[in-house]
């Protein structure tokens, strides 16, 4: 097991199995033997690409663990919340603050509220305590949130209950954001009597007491954490459209301002039965969406308005992430990490080594990747902190192009644009236009002393984005052509 109490050199994961049936002292070290050499592996996987990869079961003394949420704090630590449990024992929420380099600095732990159930969502508030969203409290037979604070030593200051549903009602949270010192929480309310669907959006103060409630009956949120976000002081909730029929549901996405009144909605008619924005990451000019259930990336404008989509063969309850550049991060359910250019086209798609395994979260810090989530293991699941290295996270690869430039720009269509690019690199030269439509499949590379590209003379005046691939990456620029 790993300690996490100093800096790690090499690949460490930790898993503690749970027997439901005692057959014996043999079949337990059979069983242990084989695991360990299912770890010896993961670690021969991950030497290419992974600094650590850890499981905090052991630290929370419990069989099994989930992490279902990370934030960066502004001490530069790791603050994640998810659920630990035993074997056969109730469910518990936990915290837990980490260096960048996995260590645990902090375990918020709070057995004196007598609250069970899983901690959801984790954020630090603009007044520098943290907020804990903790799911499937029980009032008879409904659940409803429970918002736990604590400094940000962990002690445990108060809990509040923002909201009681009716009878026979589930309250799942979705998303929490604070905007102008008032938190917004909201939430997929599901009632069993009769199978109705809806989004509570709950409006607190920083200690929870409630200031309003608004319901979006067209709109059930999805479950995933990064498809609700804020966005120019309005709220974005990803989701689906919530008709009776199941089947005739669709993939949606909802602007709201801070009263609840819809600002814009937009069903996107992709994907298949129960398919929904499950990720937002907002861009310069629009928003990237990821439709997990579809395994699909799509990029629309600030209102919404579809531009691209795009399938990716790995993107199933994925995380999407940008690096500087403007490359697309998405990593997939089954321990994938998938990059995509700008146009959503892969650039590099390759296994973490562990299939079981499910993102909750990703961050980009320092040019190294974060992901946070849960491995499965047997019957049960391991909460897990993984840290990745790799030249994709730059945008840039080992080969080239620090440097690399195009000129002139703006250019003058029927002229030459040169590009510091080695051209014996280069597979090929696309041009796009903003929209991600293909101008021009080819672009012939002439070589000489300084390789250029000969525009065409019927290259209409406006700004496209002209991609020169490699074999393990892309480099795009945007060009600006002028009659």
């Amino acid at each position: 097991m790993s300690s996490h109490t100093g800096h790690h050199s090499t690949v460490t994961v930790g898993f503690i199995v749970p027997f439901r049936n005692t057959t014996g002292l043999l079949m337990k070290k059979l069983f242990s033997l084989v695991l360990l050499l299912m770890l010896l592996d993961l670690q021969i996987s991950f030497s290419q690409q992974v600094d650590f990869a850890y499981g905090y079961s052991s630290a929370l003394n419990r069989h099994y663990a989930t992490i279902n949420d990370m934030e960066l704090t502004s001490d530069s630590l790791l603050l994640l919340t998810g659920t630990a449990w035993y074997l056969n024992g109730p469910d518990e929420y936990f915290a837990i603050k980490a260096d960048l380099d996995g260590n645990i600095v902090t375990i918020i732990r709070d057995d004196t509220t007598g609250s069970v159930g899983e901690g959801q969502i984790i954020k630090e508030l603009s007044n520098g305590n943290y907020l804990m969203v903790n799911f499937r409290t029980s009032y008879g037979s409904s659940y409803c949130p429970s918002l736990m604070f604590y400094t940000s030593t962990g002690n445990f200051l108060f809990q509040n209950f923002p909201y009681i549903p009716p009878i026979d009602t589930f309250f799942s949270p979705s998303g929490l954001v604070e905007i102008q010192s008032n938190l917004y929480l909201i939430g997929h309310v599901y009632c069993s009597a009769n199978g109705y669907d809806s989004c509570v959006i709950i409006k607190t103060d920083l200690d929870g007491n409630v200031l309003q409630i608004n319901w979006l009956p067209d709109l059930i949120p999805t479950q995933y954490h990064g498809g609700i976000i804020t966005s120019h002081g309005n709220i974005l909730i990803g989701g689906m459209s919530s008709d009776t029929v199941f089947a005739n549901r669709k993939p949606q996405l909802t602007c709201i301002d801070t009263t609840g009144l819809i600002l814009w909605q937009q069903t996107y008619n992709i994907g298949s039965l129960y398919s929904e924005v499950d990720e937002i990451c907002e861009l310069p000019n629009g928003y990237l969406l990821g439709l997990n259930r579809f395994s699909t990336l799509i990029k629309v404008d600030t209102t919404g308005s579809l531009i691209w989509a795009e399938p990716q063969s790995s993107f199933s309850n994925g995380q999407i992430q940008l690096n500087y550049v403007g490359n697309y991060l998405a990593t997939g359910r089954l321990g994938t990490v998938i990059w995509c250019d700008t146009l959503g086209q892969p650039l590099a798609d390759y296994s973490l080594g562990i299939t079981a395994l499910e993102a909750t979260e990703t961050l980009i810090l320092n040019d190294k990747l974060y992901i946070a989530g849960k491995a499965w293991v047997g019957s049960g699941s391991e909460g897990y902190l993984i840290r990745i290295s790799d030249s994709l996270l730059t945008g840039i690869s080992e080969d080239a192009f620090v440097k690399s430039k195009i000129y002139p720009n703006p250019v003058c269509s029927g002229s030459r644009l040169n590009f510091s690019i080695p051209a014996g690199k280069i597979t090929s030269v696309t041009l796009h236009d903003l929209q991600g439509k293909l101008v021009i499949p080819t672009l012939v590379i002439h070589s000489e002393a300084t390789p250029f590209i000969e525009l065409p003379t019927s290259l209409q005046e406006g700004t496209y984005l002209i991609s020169f691939s490699l074999a393990s990456t892309k480099c795009i620029y945007r060009l600006v052509v002028m009659n």
